[in-house]
């Protein structure tokens, strides 16, 4: 009797250890199952976040592409191109070549830690909440990089031509200028919500946040000068 009692309360304990066991297993899937979920969403956040700022970067970066055109019609852009050449351009490869290159984000030039606010401005009075001026003072360029990658010239603005014989007397002469068109690459980096350093033309990869976005806009265009 003695003995068989023995035996029992030692099946016992064994059934209460596997117990143990079986419990700390299931436990350790489950923190496995949550650990993994937990990762998951916090990525999909991230590149939610980072997929919602975009379009404030590409702004930023189409605004200041808008804004490196209108610097090329400018006194000083003009000087620029006139004064460029382009090297390696031969009929081979249609005139293309590397020409001048400017980054107008660069310090001291006209799109220095240029941001949104100034160009979402209305003409009359300011009305925009301060939570849209936040948002639109964290999205700017950090590189606005203008080149030549080909040019041509030809004669333009003949005179003295046309007129009746005999009633103007430079009638045979034959002024001319020389006129150049220009084919010109624009290439705007924007950013949103990202720290840079302190010129403004680095991203500081070290602060990059879920809610930072980055963008980059490619343009090609003719102008004749």
């Amino acid at each position: 009797m003695f003995r068989c009692f023995l035996d029992k309360k030692t099946e016992l304990q064994s059934q209460s250890g596997m117990t143990l066991v079986i419990t700390l297993l299931l436990m350790l899937a489950l923190t496995l199952m949550a650990s993994a979920i937990t990762l998951v969403v916090n990525s999909h956040s991230d590149l939610t976040s980072s997929v919602t700022q975009k379009p404030l970067a590409m702004d930023a970066a189409d605004t200041c592409v808008d804004l490196a055109v209108e610097w090329i019609q400018t006194p000083a852009g003009k000087t620029w191109l006139g004064a460029t050449e382009v090297a390696g351009a031969t009929e081979d490869n249609d005139y293309y070549g590397i020409g001048a290159n400017q980054d107008l984000a660069a310090v001291g030039q006209p799109l220095n830690k240029r941001t949104l606010v100034a160009d979402t401005a209305k003409s009359t009075g300011d009305t925009r909440s301060d939570k849209f001026k936040n948002r639109a003072t964290k999205a700017t360029c950090t590189s606005v990089q203008v080149t030549v990658v080909k040019k041509t010239s030809a004669e333009a603005g003949e005179t003295g031509v046309g007129a009746e014989a005999g009633t103007d007397a430079d009638y045979d002469s034959v002024a001319s200028s020389i006129s150049s068109t220009y084919t010109i690459e624009i290439v705007s980096e924007g950013i949103f919500d990202t720290i840079t350093n302190a010129d403004g033309t680095a991203i500081d990869q070290t602060q990059w946040t879920q809610n930072s976005s980055n963008a980059r806009i490619e343009v090609v265009l003719t102008y004749q000068l």
